[in-house]
């Protein structure tokens, strides 16, 4: 056949010029249904009628094969005034000016109509520029626009850690976030992958950050990460913030090493944002398995003035797999429940909102890999919190919240007075709010919104200066409400005057002896610890650390090298960095516990997941001033 080499040669040359202009066009940040196959790491919020979805990436089909992750680089709205179905949902892309990132953290201005967007990490460790705050302005019609938001504290805003994995939280006022990390693909310059301690706030009315430290966790270290936490408005006068899971790693740790001792979901921390006094209380129920952290979460206000707060997925770093389950912590009765699970198994790195009165909307996630096809259209899974089912369309018309038989059930049993309170304070908090909501049978049901860190209704604001604020909640995380213990210690000091002897051994045995069954023993607070905060604390909460800045404890010497996962470099298995293997997403594809194995446990589960009679930590109750 004449002139056969030469079509066959230049078919081949038009089909690879046909493809290297599909890739060097920009991929669509919401591709065709038939296309999509994960998207990861997105952080999202509600505004008005609209679901909010912003950074992240994506893997998607482009001419037949799997291409990506691909960083997002538009903001996401989509309209929860109409119903739809996952598979043909309208998902608008709106342009975005600043950076593109992953693993974002936002603080909503409900009143204002506006978010923020912090922290996270650059894709790659690439394209990394200076400390920004950038703000969205929602327009009511599912579009908006960004710009940078200068703080008013300059210096001190530029001294802060660029962070991934802190909790961020916020009031109507004021935006937190605690603890997290700082690598070489969240700042410049950054080689190691570190904890950072403590808190930092921003106040979104005056535009002023402050910054401290916090000896934050039950073991000493003042850091959580992979945590989250959730905002209460109604629970006293000033709201109640809640922190659960995630990990408590030492100061000095290496993060690609070992994510430090985990928080369990069974003893829970929590602070009023406004007040110093930081609570604790211990729950009851189905209590999900730890380690867990990455996990997401919504809130939903209750008509007899208690919340309930649905949690899902996760990551189990130490034991190297996701969970696929999902759990209700049902309050005042601090309870929990196990839900069905879900379709589609594992997930981690998505993004849980309130929406349309009784749903949660889960957005995005993957099994460990993102090269295989979500089994929820579009990465949109929706769970209606009173049926207790798993949809995957969106009912615009849903009746307001009530909670579930199964939950309900459990309040018609029992009343307030048989939870096993820590303290009266905390007794009188939640008790308050029931009885208010019963006296006054004010509705609670919010308008249509996701966002579990937002109140529902704007309170009036306060006067009180956010350093007063902030350093009320570094200080009285240093310590748990004193008044009520006395009774629960003598009656547990028979008991652990019993156990005494048998946890010194234990404790003994695991410092000399790396193999020794026994976990390691729980540290305790050093009373009266000093504990710093301010405008001008250079070596604050994101300030320059060292290990002479460690908080010191009583037991000090556990450095739970036990902790360490089997992978490269002792720790979970994760991207590489700009250095070799870096802090970051696990890669690999899933992994999933042996049938039968109980992932909460391990030999190094923390006491108070080993069962009945077993110690909880408790923090010193001495605020530190």
């Amino acid at each position: 056949m004449p002139h056969g080499g030469q079509s066959s040669t230049t078919l081949r040359l038009l089909a690879f010029l046909g493809l290297s202009c599909t890739l060097g066009a920009a991929l669509p940040d919401v591709p065709a249904p038939d296309d999509f196959l994960r998207r990861v790491w997105a952080t999202a919020t509600v505004l008005g009628d609209y679901v909010y979805v912003d950074g992240g990436e994506l893997t998607q089909i482009v001419d037949g094969q799997s291409h990506g992750a691909d960083v997002v680089n538009s903001t996401l709205s989509i309209d929860m005034s109409k119903s739809w179905k996952s598979l043909d949902v309208t998902i608008r892309t709106i342009p975005k000016p600043g950076p593109a990132k992953t693993n974002v953290g936002l603080w909503t201005d409900t009143a204002a109509g506006v978010f923020y967007s912090w922290g996270g990490r650059w894709p790659g460790g690439k394209n990394i520029t200076k400390n920004a705050l950038w703000k969205f302005r929602a327009d009511g019609k599912g579009g908006g626009s960004w710009a940078v938001e200068e703080p008013e504290n300059m210096v001190l805003f530029h001294g802060l850690h660029q962070v991934e994995y802190g909790a961020f939280v916020n009031t109507d006022t004021t935006g937190f976030v605690i603890g997290g990390a700082a690598h070489a693909w969240t700042e410049e310059d950054h080689s190691t992958a570190d904890p950072i301690p403590g808190m930092v706030a921003f106040d979104m009315k005056s535009k002023i950050w402050q910054n401290g430290t916090a000896n934050f966790s039950p073991f000493g270290s003042g850091i959580l990460n992979k945590g989250t936490a959730a905002y209460m408005p109604s629970i006293g006068p000033d709201g109640l913030i809640i922190t659960m899971g995630g990990y408590s790693p030492p100061l000095d740790g290496d993060l690609n090493k070992s994510e430090g001792p985990p928080l369990d979901l069974r003893n829970l921390t929590l602070f009023n944002p406004q007040t110093k006094t930081t609570y604790w209380q211990t729950a009851t129920g189905t209590i999900p398995a730890t380690p867990r952290g990455q996990f997401c979460t919504a809130v939903f206000p209750t008509s007899d003035g208690g919340y309930d707060i649905f949690i899902f997925g996760g990551i189990n770093a130490r034991d190297q797999f996701d969970y696929g389950d999902a759990y209700i912590l049902s309050l005042p009765g601090f309870v929990w429940t196990k839900l069905p699970d879900p379709p589609g198994g594992a997930r981690v790195g998505a993004s849980c909102v309130r929406v349309g009165n009784r749903q949660v909307l889960s957005i995005g996630g993957s099994d460990g890999s993102q090269s295989e096809a979500d089994p929820a259209s579009q990465g949109l899974l929706l769970f209606d919190m009173t049926t207790l089912e798993w949809k995957d369309s969106y009912d615009a018309e849903a009746a307001a919240y009530e909670r579930s038989k199964t939950i309900q059930d459990w309040y018609d049993d029992n009343t307030l007075d048989e939870v096993d309170w820590s303290s009266t304070e905390i007794q009188n908090l939640f008790v308050a709010a029931s009885a208010s909501a019963t006296a006054t049978n004010t509705d609670t049901t919010p308008p249509p919104t996701g966002n579990p860190t937002a109140s529902p209704t704007p309170t009036p604001s306060t006067t009180t200066p956010i350093g007063a604020i902030v350093g009320g909640v570094i200080g009285g995380i240093a310590g748990l409400a004193a008044i009520g213990l006395a009774a629960w210690f003598l009656l547990r000091r028979r008991r652990q005057q019993q156990q005494q002897q048998q946890q010194q051994n234990q404790q003994d045995a695991t410092l000399t002896d790396p193999n020794s069954p026994y976990p390691p023993g729980p540290h305790s607070h050093n009373p009266g610890l000093d504990v710093s905060l301010g405008a001008d604390a250079a070596a604050g909460y994101y300030g320059a650390q060292t290990k002479e800045d460690k908080i010191p404890e009583i037991g000090t010497g556990h450095e739970y090298p036990e902790l360490a996962g089997a992978g490269a470099g002792g720790g979970y298995s994760e991207l590489a960095g700009p250095g070799g293997a870096g802090y970051g997403y696990g890669v690999g594809g899933p992994y999933h516990p042996p049938a039968g194995a109980v992932a909460e446990l391990g030999p190094y589960g923390r006491p108070s997941e080993l069962g009945e009679g077993t110690r909880h930590y408790e923090l010193d109750s001495t605020p530190a001033r």
